[in-house]
């Protein structure tokens, strides 16, 4: 056996019987572990950054990231409950294509000139966008939707809100 996954054993049992040691854990990302989706990670509540259940996280912590219309949707945790929703929100409201370039704006509406959106799964929307400055076909244009990245992005709340960030939004 490799020393890696006698340490993931070793982890996974140290995780596993926490409420031994008196520290009960809890349920935070739905991230894969070792790219199992029906094994949720463990997350030690003293270790976690974010304060607030309404302090924006980014995507990335959710799972089935997916893109419809111009509806991005996402398996997320809801704090309260301790348990996975989906969550959405309409693109078109924080996205816009500014001249060919997919932009954070207010103005939004994105979907009303770009084609052949798909979303990567290191989060990066991809479409095709008209641009007013060219008759010619427009190359893609991608733009992170990953609110990790930057201070821009598409984040979750612990409380169950999902909602864009960046730009004049």
């Amino acid at each position: 056996m490799s020393t890696l996954v006698c340490l993931l054993m070793v982890v996974y049992f140290l995780l596993a019987n926490r409420n031994v040691l008196g520290v009960a854990p809890r349920l935070l990302s739905h991230r894969q572990l070792l790219g199992d989706p029906d094994h949720p990670f463990l997350f030690d509540p003293s270790s976690d950054t974010a304060s607030s259940a309404d302090t924006p996280r980014s995507i990335s912590e959710c799972r089935d990231v997916q893109l419809e219309g111009s509806t991005l949707s996402a398996a997320c945790l809801e704090a309260s409950t301790q348990t996975v929703v989906t969550l959405a929100v309409d693109l078109d409201t924080c996205i816009a294509n500014v001249n060919g370039i997919l932009t954070y704006s207010a103005a939004g509406n994105a979907s009303q000139s770009c084609s052949q959106c798909s979303v990567s799964k290191d989060l990066v929307l991809t479409c095709v966008c008209d641009s007013p400055i060219t008759s010619l076909p427009t190359p893609a244009t991608s733009l992170s939707l990953d609110f990790s990245s930057s201070d821009t992005g598409v984040y979750y709340t612990l409380n169950g809100m999902m909602g864009c960030m960046g730009g004049a939004v």
